[in-house]
């Protein structure tokens, strides 16, 4: 990028020329294109666990991917990654239906256990009765006979309170026993709770109306795909809320003293070394590696640290978008 500086009016082309200020050649350094006005979206946790199963896989495959600049609405279904634990969705189906019928059968047999105990009951109240009669035949019967009579009077109400204690302790175990199978019900359901929220969670929506931008693969360089392998919480999309690009310059930290905001830049694209004119309006003061910034440790400046800048792009630069990677200098002029 050259600056022109002014000339006198009835000069000639030559001297006008000698007036301009060139700019020094500087070593390039990186960068790359992301949407200036956008939400960043990552790629889904892959650890947790499941009816029972531990699952914690190191990356996760997109299976879908909304086409790079579609035009979505909120909610529209923006990628979708392997679930991988859906196949456990036809055990906890069955455990479900397992829990509810072992709860049906478990309380229907104690039902019946309790009906018969009520029955015993009845017919004990019968017996006790039918003996208390018997002991008031006294003066009409023989000592001893009215001594057995007492005596199963006496045995007849101990079977009798016996009955009752077993009615009070079975109808205690029944309400264990609902407690227990509402609880291992309700954890099965759970079970199926839980696997639809897992499933969201691979299946990434737009939190908002906007533009799709593919973003950057932390290791191929090039933009992601559907296919692609991620990690958890690696980029996949930005979805902008308007056309705009901007471009993120990794400053070395040598040039940190020099690149600061206001400093005018030029951003070369790596395919044809077409070049534009940017001011930087941001540096974000905490460096960071590049290996960590590019989320690749083969980079081969990887242990390199460096500023992150952000520069607006001007409106005509065809052949760029988001995620793709290109050079940046910093324009000095040359003294006069």
């Amino acid at each position: 990028m050259a600056v022109t500086g002014c000339a006198a009016a009835n000069s000639s082309d030559a001297p006008a020329q000698a007036e301009k200020a060139s700019p020094v050649e500087a070593d390039r350094f990186e960068g790359r294109i992301v949407a200036a006005n956008s939400t960043d979206i990552q790629s889904p946790p892959t650890s947790y666990v499941l009816n029972g199963h531990f699952y914690n896989h190191s990356w996760s495959k997109i299976e879908h991917l909304s086409k790079d600049g579609a035009t979505v609405k909120k909610d529209d279904v923006l990628a979708r990654f392997r679930f991988w634990g859906k196949d456990q969705l036809p055990r906890i189906q069955s455990n479900i239906k397992k829990r509810r019928a072992e709860s049906e059968r478990t309380a229907v047999g104690l039902d019946s256990t309790l009906g018969k105990l009520l029955t015993q009951q009845k017919k004990s109240i019968l017996r006790t009765e039918a003996a208390r009669l018997d002991t008031l035949k006294a003066g009409s019967v023989s000592a001893r006979k009215l001594r057995i009579y007492e005596l199963v009077h006496t045995m007849a109400r101990f079977e009798g309170r016996a009955i009752k204690a077993r009615i009070a302790a079975h109808r205690d175990a029944i309400t264990a026993q609902e407690v227990r199978d509402r609880l291992r019900v309700e954890n099965a359901d759970e079970q199926l709770s839980l696997f639809e929220v897992y499933q969201k969670r691979f299946e990434i929506k737009a939190p908002h109306d906007g533009v799709i931008r593919h973003q950057r693969h932390p290791w191929h360089r090039r933009k992601v795909r559907k296919g692609d392998g991620l990690p958890s919480g690696s980029p996949v999309i930005s979805l902008s809320q308007d056309t705009i690009l901007a471009v993120e310059v990794f400053i070395p930290e040598s040039l940190a003293a020099e690149v600061k905001v206001g400093a005018a830049l030029e951003v070369f694209s790596v395919a044809d070394d077409r070049s534009w004119p940017v001011q930087l309006t941001e540096v974000r003061l905490f460096p960071q590696r590049l290996g960590f910034l590019y989320k690749d440790e083969d980079h081969a400046r990887a242990l390199e640290r460096a500023y992150v800048g952000v520069a607006p792009l001007p409106e005509n630069v065809d052949g760029l978008s988001a995620g793709n990677e290109v050079q940046v200098r910093l324009v000095r002029e040359a003294a006069r």
